[in-house]
């Protein structure tokens, strides 16, 4: 897809107006017939390569954060998309983070100095993950990360560097020079049976490796594909939101507010063993949409 606006020029000695016409159906910018003048296809060729370029930048820009250079959020969900759409069933990871207490670090040193982090968070990104991987800001301090080929558990050893990477960052300023961050995963092959009870299949591999004795309808193996890639972004901001809450093992009560531990004690059972939310990592396990009781109670993330 990244490929099908390169301009293409026919050069032919075929004067057929009706084959003229396919050709420019299939998208033949210019379709110059021999013998042909030197400096017309000269200029053609100039010409069509400079609109090219500037629709180029054009979409660079449209899909570029402008503050952490990193791809935005429509450029994450295209990516994701254009990954998923191989026909080969090959594992795929979505991390999903964010920072904790991102309001008050701007709160304490000012925004000039959160918008710096969010800078070297993405000079971060770029620096630890590897070309074909894909890197995006997707909306404040929330950032993706796609790892195409990656197990969960391999993803857990990459958002560990980036977690130890994030909390190392020097940060100045009156008091909050510390910065943390939490995460959440899901995976293509880690979660197949979420992915295939909500969509109502049998298998993945049927999704991306059809039978093609048969017919195969395309379009609606796509659709499903880019609802794969829906399922999975909501399924690691689910593991997100765990990872966030504070949680007691002994009845499953969790919260995102930690004034509801400030006695170190389960609100519902008086629990004392609990897991500290915040600054951890998170795997979906097709659970935390059904247990996520503190997930709105607060903003604070």
């Amino acid at each position: 897809p990244e490929y099908n606006k390169i301009p293409f020029v026919f050069l032919t000695a075929i004067e057929d107006r009706n084959v003229i016409l396919e050709r420019k159906r299939k998208g033949a910018v210019a379709y110059l017939v021999k013998p042909v003048d030197e400096a017309d296809l000269l200029l053609t060729v100039e010409l069509h390569l400079k609109k090219y370029m500037e629709l180029k930048a054009a979409v660079h820009q449209a899909t570029t954060d402008e503050l952490t250079g990193l791809g935005n959020k429509r450029f994450l969900i295209k990516s994701l998309r254009s990954l998923l759409s191989i026909r080969e069933y090959r594992d795929l990871t979505v991390l999903f983070l964010d920072l904790d207490f991102f309001k008050k670090l701007n709160d304490c040193n000012g925004h000039p100095a959160g918008d710096a982090v969010l800078i070297e968070i993405g000079n971060l990104l770029h620096s630890m993950l590897r070309p074909y991987d894909v890197a995006a800001r997707y909306g404040g301090d929330e950032f993706v990360v796609v790892l195409p080929e990656t197990s969960a558990a391999q993803a857990e050893i990459v958002a560990e560097k980036i977690r130890t990477g994030i909390e190392n960052l020097p940060i100045g300023g009156n008091g909050c020079n510390r910065i943390t961050s939490s995460f959440g995963l899901a995976s293509l092959m880690g979660n197949e049976a979420e992915i295939c009870a909500a969509l109502d299949l049998d298998g993945l591999k049927e999704l991306f490796e059809p039978d093609q004795s048969d017919a195969v309808d395309w379009e609606g193996l796509e659709k499903e594909k880019a609802a794969v890639a829906d399922l999975l972004l909501s399924f690691a901001d689910a593991a997100l939101y765990e990872s966030k809450n504070t949680f007691c093992p002994e009845c499953g009560y969790q919260s995102e507010n930690e004034h509801n531990f400030t006695d170190g004690f389960c609100p519902r059972c008086r629990g004392s063993r609990l897991t500290e939310g915040r600054n951890r990592i998170s795997v979906y396990h097709g659970r935390q949409g059904e247990t996520l009781i503190g997930r709105k109670e607060s903003g604070k993330r």
